[in-house]
């Protein structure tokens, strides 16, 4: 442990880590272009992790059994965790083709696999696993998937030789800054000595304080907007503080408030591998079994989760919903009158007592956009969860 505690100055002063971090930040920093064809730029997955503790959404939603649920697809998790809730029907919708491809080979594969071989092709413990029995193990599903699900994988085989939950623009971005933290063995296991920490906080508080505490750690978070999904955050996010303190803010609220070892969203960032002890709630053994049998409730939708909303409440015999979780996404900033619309018609579409649920990246961020229903009585404001330990912040609203 004292090693552990002397690292944030030590690592620094290897002449090794210092050229490693000045040449990424050159690296970066240098506007390289990727010459990409326009189908390649389409088959972008923006996130494939699990950034959400979706027990708590779980519960923040009160999915009873027999319920039914309108969800963000995202990587797929955000439906697939819901199932445990026993639901009747869970739509998942993402306006990302890229995304339900990714949501899809994960429904199929955990249909079809053992538990063992499911986390083997998604890439849990990848630096032990051979690429090849990655795309062995596709290979046996393949049939399985929709026709264009089977177009976009059989020409992405590389995200699946890699493992696709590390395949997101949003995960390698953490990934590859990372790195620059630890290119030796020895720095990967002093790491790996830090996720460990968890059982007693003090102890994990006052470890990272020391490492965030850097120059170079800082380094790393401004790092991050030079890969295009952060500049496209940067572009539409207000201008009151900047990009590159609000993810170190983040990253902060998580190492002060969840214990390391708890967490697979940091283990993923800062390792770039997800291990077999730290899984989110859909892959650990029984939850697996059990959402095993409830993948066919799930209906894969492509579209705009605000529109599809609006235009579904329009619609003849309309069947309510008795829960939504959106996506409140950085782009929606940018339209905000598409915002209190959104609820609205939300609320149209949800049964009274129905719990609505909403991201924000800050909980300093004031865009709680149905203030307007709730001064009319049709919704009340829960309040948002700071002990959630992801890196974006659920709020929750019922409806009346």
């Amino acid at each position: 442990m004292a090693n552990i505690l002397q690292w944030p100055t030590k690592v620094w002063q290897l002449p090794k880590v210092q050229h490693l971090v000045k040449s990424t930040l050159r690296y970066f920093s240098a506007g390289q272009k990727n010459e990409l064809s326009d189908e390649t730029k389409t088959d972008k997955i923006n996130y494939s992790g699990t950034y959400v503790n979706m027990c708590k959404i779980k519960r923040m939603m009160n999915i009873k059994s027999g319920d039914r649920i309108l969800t963000v697809a995202a990587s797929g998790a955000h439906a697939i965790s819901k199932l445990l809730a026993d639901p009747e029907e869970v739509v998942a919708i993402d306006i990302s083709v890229p995304q339900l491809h990714m949501s899809k080979l994960q429904a199929v594969g955990m249909k079809l696999l053992s538990r063992e071989e499911f986390c083997t092709l998604i890439g849990i413990d990848r630096e032990l696993t051979p690429s090849k029995e990655r795309m062995r193990i596709y290979e046996d599903i393949r049939s399985a998937l929709d026709a264009d699900s089977i177009e976009f994988w059989d020409r992405s085989k590389n995200l699946i030789e890699d493992g696709i939950l590390y395949c997101g623009e949003f995960d390698r971005a953490y990934i590859n800054s990372f790195n620059a933290l630890y290119p030796t063995k020895q720095d990967k296991a002093t790491i790996r000595q830090f996720l460990e920490l968890g059982d007693d906080m003090e102890t994990q508080r006052r470890v990272y304080k020391g490492l965030r505490e850097t120059s170079q750690w800082r380094a790393v978070f401004r790092n991050l907007l030079n890969f295009e999904c952060f500049s496209i955050m940067r572009n539409v996010l207000e201008g009151d503080q900047e990009l590159d303190r609000l993810l170190l803010n983040m990253f902060n609220h998580v190492c002060n408030n969840v214990p390391n070892n708890r967490s697979h969203m940091l283990e993923s960032f800062m390792t770039g591998d997800l291990t077999i002890c730290q899984l989110p709630a859909y892959l650990r053994e029984g939850n697996f079994e059990l959402i095993k049998d409830r993948l066919d409730r799930i209906k894969w939708v492509e579209g705009d989760i605000v529109d599809h909303i609006s235009d579904s409440v329009s619609k003849p015999n309309l069947r309510k919903f008795d829960g939504i979780n959106l996506s409140t996404v950085p782009v929606y900033y940018e339209q905000p009158e598409k915002l209190p619309n959104m609820m609205k018609c939300a609320v149209t579409l949800c049964n009274p007592g129905s719990m609505i649920v909403y991201y924000v990246h800050s909980d300093k961020r004031n865009n709680r956009f149905q203030d307007d229903l709730v001064e009319k009585g049709l919704l009340s404001y829960g309040g948002q969860d700071l002990s959630h330990g992801g890196f974006i912040i659920p709020r929750c609203s019922t409806v009346i």
